[in-house]
């Protein structure tokens, strides 16, 4: 036990002379002060202008997915952006019809479904398909600008999906 602490200690010595050296290099200090007036590389900023051809909803996996009895919601995520528009939201439909569904989204407690930092994280209410057929869902990311009307992006994708046992009837209720 001695001896992991007296390592430990030693790693944190070691790690502070290692941090406190990059001061030879004032541009790539780690500890140095930080110029607030550079805020661009010097190849130039990135072009800050929402485009919607840069918004874009890909799944983690593009598998067919099969529901057993027990399974009341199905789960859906993966990497999204919405440009640089000021907000977005998740549509999920079946046949042009919504489909109810619920969302996790990062950075923020809101359940409400959106692309956030990123990803996108879903749960679909699995108890409106409870037959053993085949069912498609359409997954959308609408864009929305400064007045929160929906811009014209191509961003989803068709989750296939199919229940492998009838849907017991003691899951939902």
């Amino acid at each position: 036990m001695n001896n992991l602490r007296l390592g430990f200690i030693l790693l944190l010595v070691f790690s502070g002379m290692m941090l406190s050296s990059c001061s030879s290099s004032r541009d790539n200090s780690l500890l140095g002060d930080m110029n607030s007036s550079a805020r661009c590389p010097t190849t130039g900023c990135a072009d800050a202008a929402p485009s919607s051809e840069k918004v874009y909803l890909q799944r983690d996996n593009s598998n067919s997915i099969f529901l057993g009895a027990l399974d009341s919601s199905l789960e859906i995520s993966g990497s999204c952006s919405s440009s640089t528009f000021p907000d977005n939201r998740i549509e999920v439909t079946s046949g042009g019809n919504s489909v109810s569904f619920y969302a996790i989204n990062l950075g923020t407690s809101a359940l409400v479904p959106k692309c956030s930092m990123g990803r996108f994280y879903i749960f679909v209410d699995a108890c409106k398909f409870n037959s053993l057929s085949g069912y498609s869902l359409q997954v959308s990311l609408k864009p929305l600008d400064q007045t929160q009307q929906v811009v014209d992006a191509d961003a989803s994708f068709t989750v296939n999906f199919s229940r492998i046992a009838a849907l017991d009837p003691n899951v939902c209720r």
